[in-house]
């Protein structure tokens, strides 16, 4: 769904959200870690509670395919924001973000037909929603190879589950109010400004369209970041200018964080 799409992988049936997992492992993250040395950690320490060696294998290794892969400074990221009091409400939004973007699966369904119902009023998903979408994306040929019954079986529960987890909707299926909160937004107009999106761009990053917002949602967003002294904004037609305040990531994490 972003910028360098994955495939589809069916690496949720072994991680859902990991939103818990997430805020243990993020302040355990040290620059050049690699898995095996943040899993001998865990089981050191016990961090992950029950978890065999196998599972919390699988917890770290998709620890790093969302938050490590992409930019090793992610986990000091969530980890400052969580130390600093950010709510676990918003932080797990970044998470979801980063989550989507690992599994690409996750993001179109999202986009395609989570909110789709949304706008058409319906007031939960059909418990055959997810397992419908799995199968027909294996068979518009979407996938590098074909899946087997049990696996598109247990990925569709898989991806309800993740949708669970994040809080778009509840354990009767039930759609839950979800809209972007603005530590979120800030967050994520930020890092994409440092990740060489144009400010012309930024409006149609994809990331949007997983909280179902589209181009001129966005700009109203800005406009009320911008008042809220965040950094200055120019908008006239098809042009966005802005002048950034944060000279970094971290800078902008400090503004984030401060007391209104």
């Amino acid at each position: 769904m972003t910028h360098d799409v994955p495939p589809y992988t069916t690496d949720l049936i072994q991680g859902t959200g990991l939103i818990h997992e997430t805020i243990i492992l993020a302040p355990l993250y040290e620059p050049y870690m690699i898995e095996r040395q943040l899993l001998d950690r865990v089981m050191a320490e016990d961090l992950l509670s029950t978890a065999t060696r196998t599972r919390a294998g699988h917890i770290v290794r998709y620890f790093f395919r969302r938050y490590v892969k992409p930019d090793p400074a992610i986990p000091g990221y969530l980890a400052r924001l969580r130390q600093n009091g950010v709510s676990i409400d918003d932080l797990s939004q970044i998470m979801f973000i980063y989550t989507a973007r690992a599994n690409s699966i996750l993001a179109d369904f999202v986009v395609q037909d989570y909110h789709e119902q949304v706008r058409k009023g319906h007031e939960g998903m059909d418990i055959l929603a997810t397992r419908t979408f799995v199968e027909r994306v294996v068979a518009e040929g979407k996938t590098s190879r074909a899946w087997s019954h049990t696996t598109m079986r247990s990925l569709g529960q898989h991806l309800t589950a993740t949708l669970i987890d994040f809080r778009l909707m509840n354990l009767a299926k039930n759609f839950l109010p979800f809209f972007m909160r603005d530590l979120t937004a800030n967050y994520l107009l930020h890092e994409l400004h440092f990740r060489g999106i144009p400010d012309h761009d930024l409006t149609d990053a994809p990331e949007w369209a997983l909280f179902g917002l589209g181009r001129y949602d966005v700009l109203r967003i800005m406009e009320r970041l911008a008042n809220q002294s965040h950094f200055i904004y120019q908008s006239s037609g098809e042009l966005v200018r802005i002048s950034w305040q944060y000279p970094t990531m971290n800078d902008c994490l400090s503004g984030i964080i401060r007391p209104n």
